[in-house]
């Protein structure tokens, strides 16, 4: 079983994404699980992702979690005006083939930042 930390597949060079997206269907993508090279192999992964919101009012962040395009999988929280680092994500799982993705009720306003750590086994 091999274990790797990566930054997350829209992050360039684990830099931060923002989430200009404001509806579904144009949602910022932030994270894809891809599936193994090795077809006889499974992965998992633990996904971290902080928000930042650099704006003078709070804004509402919908994740879309999983694969599902329904909106029973979001996960939807107010990210405080001018916030720093605030954990939105504490490590939950994600197995192959799924993603996160993202909007917020305001364009450029939020950022998102983190981590995963992926399991093949």
């Amino acid at each position: 079983m091999a274990t790797t930390r990566t930054t997350l597949s829209a992050s360039r060079s684990g830099r931060s994404i923002p989430i200009d997206a404001t509806a579904r269907d144009s949602a910022t993508l932030i994270h894809a699980v891809e599936r193994p090279s090795d077809a006889a192999m499974s992965a998992i992964e633990e996904i971290w992702i902080y928000a930042t919101n650099h704006t003078g009012g709070a804004v509402t962040l919908t994740l879309m979690w999983g694969a599902s395009q329904e909106d029973v999988d979001d996960v939807i929280l107010s990210v405080p005006a001018s916030s720093g680092l605030t954990l939105v994500i504490p490590g939950l799982l994600l197995e192959a083939g799924t993603f996160v993705g993202a909007i917020a009720s305001s364009t450029s306003s939020i950022n998102v930042l983190g981590y995963a750590i992926r399991t093949e086994r």
